[in-house]
């Protein structure tokens, strides 16, 4: 009997205990927060691993140069001049390599009487259109396009002009052909005119004298010309005879006899 009263003894004393213990925590509570505010309540939390967060997405808005935005300009009047469905092809920095229209896109001639077999016509179009992308494509005083050659007929016209250096074409380079509908419409235009080319020789062998650099016989030509190299970057251009033998292009320096470059043109 004495043992049950000394454990019933026990839990009263553990009760008392535990309640005074609860009433001071909860005092404890209310003096430090504020009146009226929610009752803290501290989670449990779970602590993730690292995560790497993605960058920012950047806008980037290309720098146009003034001369970028010339050509652009320089584009879009003649687009109001020669057809506005026409499209175009630069290189990235900017100089003009191709259009292409068609009987929709191009405008006919302005001359109601224009005919794709008239020589005049034809070459006074010609000119008229290079003049108006003469800063697309680059086009300098000191290697102007020389003498045109033009094939005619009753549907269609092509001219085609050879840039040149003190009368001497620029190769394997340097080329502008314009290709015309029998009104004159500007079908197509092809450029490979190579501006701020630099000179690097002179003219020091005869015809003859680099003609001995080719081995072999049947050597044909022997005309000069301007070799060019580095088209993308900084041109060059060297003084260079260009010779056939039997179907292969050869092209021998003008001033040690080095053969710059060799080529069999034949088509099988």
């Amino acid at each position: 009997m004495r043992r049950y009263s000394l454990i019933w003894v026990a839990a009263m004393i553990a009760v008392v205990l535990f309640v005074i213990v609860r009433k001071s925590q909860e005092k404890t509570r209310i003096e430090e927060e504020p009146e009226g505010s929610a009752p803290s309540v501290i989670p449990s939390l779970t602590v993730p691993s690292p995560i790497a967060m993605p960058s920012p997405a950047v806008s980037v808005v290309p720098i146009e140069t003034s001369q970028t935005q010339v050509k652009k300009n320089s584009w879009s009047e003649f687009q109001a001049q020669y057809g506005r469905g026409m499209k175009a092809r630069f290189l990235p920095g900017g100089q003009l390599v191709s259009i292409q229209g068609n009987f929709e896109s191009a405008f006919p001639a302005a001359e109601k009487d224009f005919r794709s077999d008239q020589a005049s016509m034809v070459l006074d179009r010609a000119k008229k259109i290079l003049d108006s992308a003469s800063s697309m494509l680059g086009l300098e005083s000191e290697f102007p396009l020389g003498t045109p050659q033009a094939q005619l007929n009753n549907v269609s016209a092509q001219v085609h002009f050879k840039q040149s250096y003190q009368g001497i074409p620029l190769a394997p380079l340097g080329s502008v052909t314009l290709q015309f509908g029998p009104k004159g419409e500007l079908l197509s235009l092809d450029s490979s005119y190579v501006p701020r080319v630099k000179i690097r020789n002179q003219i020091k062998l005869t015809q003859d004298q680099a003609e001995h650099k080719v081995l072999g016989s049947a050597v044909e030509g022997g005309r000069v010309v301007i070799w060019v190299t580095n088209p993308l970057g900084e041109p060059e251009g060297r003084f260079a005879y260009e010779y056939w033998q039997q179907g292969r292009q050869v092209i021998v320096d003008a001033t040690d006899g080095k053969i710059l470059f060799r080529r069999d043109r034949r088509n099988f």
